[in-house]
């Protein structure tokens, strides 16, 4: 190759080069200043051309996304969906993967009501960052709208542990509610769907989502649920399993499904009588091996598959460590009546006792009104002891250590904060 041969495809490479750099960086900045315009359709319309000709530009592909939800053409379902196929174009690996998939989860649940798509986005966020608290926010909200409220501990955890120490209070606060008072957090996302104030608008929902996603698990999960805890269990299996009279069979995607679901299915299976199904399902369960669902899951199996009592007991214990369990009702019953089976007699009587004082505390009509009340009157001292207090009492020490520690942190934060001048 000659000495200008080798100089010209030098300064091709370059010429490429800068063309990359210039199609991209200015695309951007030009699409950024359009949108700060107003200029939607415009911006939309540029960074479409853009994406076409790189797709793995991650940065443009979110203002992309944002320049679509903002253009007014742009609305509405097919809009929406749009959108999200756009976010798909960023995978998990990528600097931005996370902005996209909580963006993907948010336009699922909030405007297509899809809550398992929404939820299969959310846990791909949380994969990529197990402690973004926005990411276990994701999940606590949509737990509570598909009634996994008593499911969601873990998300919980996360949420305190990765929130600045000030502004924990706020966590607790809605933790209490959303477990003592659950179905006033749907409210705002109820009206929203037309179902403000209806005294059914919990199950109206769940069917609402199932009619959007017929083989998401965790809205079926959520009506089954309904179902069992009334006493009803071949409507909740046929819901689970996708055998509803009247309807058409559906199969149901259980790669998506979780406890929850496994849990409803294989106890109204067993409450039916159905004993060998029941144990395929669990000898199928595909959830981690631990906390309350797992364990008070092969708990019934293994009392009333098994009739191994002693088994049984020992998860009804491992179960008892965990929430709900101190509130529970249903589980509290079924862990005495199994001590009785299990000729245990005195710790059946120990843990009937234990039961009925915490149901006390729980039931208690002044407890509750007190604590509903000192709800509005957080963060003051008084009403910081009243839930520290409640914990304790319920053998929650960790929670009561979390309540009591507040009390600390809005002391340091007052001395701390600098004097203002009042006359201003």
């Amino acid at each position: 190759m000659t000495k200008f041969a080798v100089g010209f495809a030098m300064l091709l490479v370059l010429a490429i080069g800068v063309t990359v750099w210039t199609q991209s960086e200015p695309t951007v900045e030009a699409a950024t200043r359009l949108l700060k315009e107003g200029n939607y359709s415009r911006a939309t319309k540029m960074l479409e051309d853009h994406v076409k000709d790189y797709p793995d530009d991650a940065t443009a592909i979110l203002l992309l996304a944002e320049a679509m939800q903002s253009d007014p053409l742009r609305q509405g379902v097919r809009g929406t969906e749009e959108i999200i196929e756009v976010l798909d174009g960023i995978p998990d690996s990528a600097d931005e993967a996370l902005i996209a998939r909580l963006q993907q989860a948010e336009l699922s649940v909030q405007l297509l009501h899809e809550v398992q798509r929404g939820e299969n986005y959310a846990r791909r966020a949380l994969a990529i960052a197990p402690n973004d608290l926005r990411c276990s926010e994701m999940m606590l909200y949509i737990f509570q709208l598909t009634r996994r409220f008593m499911a969601s501990e873990k998300f919980y955890n996360i949420t305190y542990e990765n929130t600045p120490p000030h502004k924990r209070i706020d966590v607790m606060r809605r933790w209490y509610i959303s477990q003592f008072e659950p179905f006033s957090m749907n409210e705002p996302y109820d009206e929203t769907l037309g179902l403000k104030e209806n005294p059914d608008a919990e199950m109206l929902r769940y069917g609402r989502f199932m009619t959007l996603e017929p083989s998401a698990p965790a809205p079926r999960a959520a009506i089954a649920s309904s179902f069992l805890d009334g006493g009803t269990s071949p409507e909740a299996v046929g819901f689970l399993q996708g055998k509803v009279e009247g309807q058409p069979d559906q199969e149901i995607d259980k790669a998506s499904a979780d406890a929850f679901y496994s849990f409803q299915l294989i106890r109204g299976l067993i409450f039916m009588g159905s004993i060998e199904a029941a144990e395929q399902e669990f000898a199928a369960w595909a959830h981690p091996e631990e906390g309350h669902l797992y364990h008070r899951t092969a708990a019934i199996v293994a009392e009333h598959s098994d009739g191994d009592f002693k088994k049984a007991m020992l998860h009804y214990d491992e179960a008892a460590k965990s929430w709900p369990a101190p509130v529970d009702q249903r589980f509290q019953g079924s862990h005495v009546g199994c001590a009785r089976k299990a000729g245990e007699a005195e710790r059946a009587k120990e843990l009937e006792a234990k039961y009925k004082s915490l149901l006390e505390i729980v039931m208690e009509p002044v407890v509750q009104n007190g604590l509903h009340n000192a709800i509005d009157l957080l963060p003051k001292p008084e009403a910081v002891k009243a839930f520290a207090t409640f914990y304790e009492k319920l053998g929650r020490m960790e929670d009561s250590k979390r309540w009591l520690e507040t009390l600390e942190t809005t002391i340091k934060v007052e001395v701390q904060r600098p004097a203002v001048d009042e006359g201003f």
